[in-house]
């Protein structure tokens, strides 16, 4: 059989082809380099010959990397893309784990795991630091639906009080994130040789002998804990404090002090560019906004567009509420970043709420539709799943996504395995999660981190939104700034008042600020605040200006500040009262057993479906509140919300 020749130009459109994906002529310079490659002999590797395809499959790798701006970390060995939200540490944090259950405990690890301030300031005791968790038998999130679990809740607080053995070493509990509250885990450290214990690592955090209730005090031991990047240190002289914004407003008959400007600071443009460098971000032009930890110091700074920053060398001005408790180092790491926008998904508690407001159930079901059909061209032709991605997590929001882009995308084909099972399994997951939490992909909508205009300009019921479409549709414009009526909520949403339709305008002031909702420093009240009572240390707002979703009038936004006003005086009475770590565990056991906030969502969804009023009964609005108890104060405030209620479904 004759050997065909590398020289017809069919053949080398064909290798080309099969390579990048791309069909290029022959009188492309890439050709004469493929042909060199191919010619050369087989040269040794690793004690084997390679072939004319191995060297090809080589050349394909080589491409595939270069136009898909993949990278390769140095540690994992994990490719990632350059575009990444969140950049991959090169030396992740090796973690132990282990669960306990009423009757075993199950060792796993050591696993990878991105690093935290602490963390990464005791690397070197990396593998002294014991990730615990609580779960059931089946591994499910312990409930206690009929109050008779009380010897097991007794064990959980006489295990992170005495500590637990594990081989020749005992380890103390140490601390835990808002986030490891809610999965019911927390770390434990083992002391080491030269000194270091649970007690001198909370020494190094900072002095809390001043914070309290004893929930604020867990909630600031663990603020540290939330994974990180490492950003830059900051010395004394640069950086400021500038005390917050308030003002005398009205929610119905109450009237009070709102704090517009909670949880939000200043970065100067320069700085953001130095610790944009620093994250590895290889945009020109780096995020707007970033989630940070510093120190004592907690929540988002932004650009600063007003030139509040009179002083050159200062690079932050921290406000007033970011402060939770006094710390000796301030390097500043950065939790997220504002670099792309988030893909919006409606759920069961959007649904509900904006069909209370009058948005007629067949805009739900087309959506719907229309989600199924992107699902199901997920396992079509490799043009057709492409598109389906890009559309179902616009901006490539993890590595999944962003391997299977380029791999469609660079080899047009999926006849690897590993690729089909990884579109057969994201599609397995959307679907489940469609069935059962109704996340259905709503075109023209954004979960993003919300801001405050420092210039003042924005009125009462007007917000500032410009998109980045740079990573997302060609043809597309590379900035979109909304204008018109937008609907913003923030999840979880529990009351038709936590669901406002706002309208965003154009101020070519704001113009700097990317892929943020920016919201006005002006009005009875803030508007994050009548979200659920959210602010602007890092909550994320869902935004939609899809024409189908937007509804005739705002409901009265539901008052939860009544529920901080008791708990801030409860607070102000314990002055003299000081907590230990023991309060801490007992806290955290006293929390797991009553962590009911799945039941009070179901009570309040099937409450909603069955009444008259749907989530406006006064039921629905009873349940809104003790959801927001539990979850939003219960981690500051230490409210405990009794089971035993009289809402009850008929």
């Amino acid at each position: 059989i004759k050997k065909p020749s590398t020289d017809d130009p069919f053949i080398s459109e064909h290798i080309r082809s099969c390579t990048t994906g791309e069909r290029i002529n022959d009188t492309d310079a890439d050709i004469a380099s493929l042909k060199t490659v191919m010619k050369k002999p087989s040269l040794p590797s690793k004690g084997c010959h390679t072939g004319i395809f191995g060297r090809l499959l080589n050349f394909a790798l080589k491409k595939l990397l270069k136009t898909s701006e993949l990278c390769q970390t140095n540690a994992t060995k994990i490719y990632v893309t350059t575009r990444e939200l969140r950049t991959v540490n090169d030396k992740p944090f090796v973690m132990r784990k282990i669960y306990i259950t009423p009757s075993t405990i199950l060792y796993e690890g050591p696993y990878h795991e991105e690093k935290c301030a602490v963390t990464r300031q005791f690397v070197q005791h990396q593998d002294r630091f014991l990730r615990v968790t609580f779960r059931d038998e089946d591994y499910r999130v312990l409930h206690n639906y009929n109050d008779n679990m009380t010897k097991i809740y007794n064990s959980i607080k006489t295990i992170l009080i005495n500590g637990l053995n594990v081989c020749d070493r005992h380890y103390q509990f140490l601390a835990f994130s808002s986030s490891q509250l809610r999965e019911h885990s927390c770390w434990m450290f083992a002391g080491a040789d030269d000194g270091t214990s649970a007690d001198s690592i909370r020494k190094w955090m900072g002095d809390f002998r001043n914070v309290r209730p004893v929930a604020k005090l867990a909630a600031r031991l663990g603020q540290l804990f939330s994974k990180s990047l490492e950003g830059i240190q900051l010395e004394n002289n640069r950086r400021g404090e500038t005390p917050d914004f308030k003002q005398e407003g009205k929610l119905g008959e109450n009237s009070r002090e709102y704090c517009f400007t909670d949880g939000i600071g200043i970065i100067s443009a320069t700085f953001a560019e130095t610790l944009s460098r620093k994250l590895k971000l290889t945009q020109k032009v780096g995020p707007c906004a970033f989630q940070i930890r510093c120190g004592g110091y907690k929540g988002m700074v932004c650009l600063d567009i007003a030139n509040r920053i009179t002083d050159s060398e200062v690079y932050v001005y921290f406000r007033e509420s970011m402060k939770k408790f006094d710390a000796n180092s301030f390097p500043i790491d950065v939790v997220r970043t504002s670099l792309s926008p988030s893909v919006a998904y409606l759920n069961r508690q959007i649904i509900l709420l904006l069909s209370s407001l009058g948005i007629p159930d067949n805009v739900f079901v087309s959506l719907q539709d229309k989600m199924l059909q992107q699902l199901k061209a997920l396992t079509g032709n490799s043009y057709e799943a492409l598109g389906a991605i890009k559309e179902l997590n616009e901006f490539g929001g993890n590595g999944c996504h962003a391997f299977l882009i380029a791999y469609l995308k660079s080899l047009g084909e999926q006849k690897d395995p590993f690729a089909r099972q990884l579109l057969f399994a994201l599609k397995a997951l959307l679907v489940k999660e469609l069935r059962t939490k109704a996340k259905i992909r709503v075109p023209d909508s954004w979960s993003l981190l919300g801001v405050i205009d420092e210039t003042k300009t924005l009125k009462y019921g007007e917000v500032f939104i410009q998109i980045d479409n740079s990573h997302h549709r060609q043809g597309d414009p590379q900035n979109q700034i909304l204008q018109g009526p937008v609907v913003v909520t923030r999840n979880p949403c529990f009351h038709p008042g936590d669901i406002r339709k706002l309208t965003a305008v154009d101020i070519p002031a704001l113009h700097k600020l990317k892929n943020v909702i920016v919201f006005p420093m002006n009005g009875p009240r803030p508007h994050p605040m009548e979200m659920s009572g959210g602010d602007l240390d890092g909550d994320t707002f869902w935004i939609s200006c899809n024409p189908k979703l937007i509804f005739s009038k705002n409901e009265e936004p539901f008052d939860y500040q009544d529920q901080e006003d008791q708990a801030n005086n409860e607070t102000q009475s314990q002055t003299t009262v000081q907590y230990t770590i023991k309060d801490v565990c007992n806290f955290f056991g006293e929390y797991i057993a009553a962590d009911n906030l799945g039941l009070i969502a179901n009570r309040h969804l099937a409450f909603a479906d069955q009444l008259e009023n749907g989530p406006k009964h006064d039921k629905c609005s009873q349940l809104a509140r003790m959801h927001r108890c539990v979850k939003l104060k219960y981690n500051k405030h230490f409210h405990y919300v009794k089971k035993k209620t009289n809402l009850k479904q008929e």
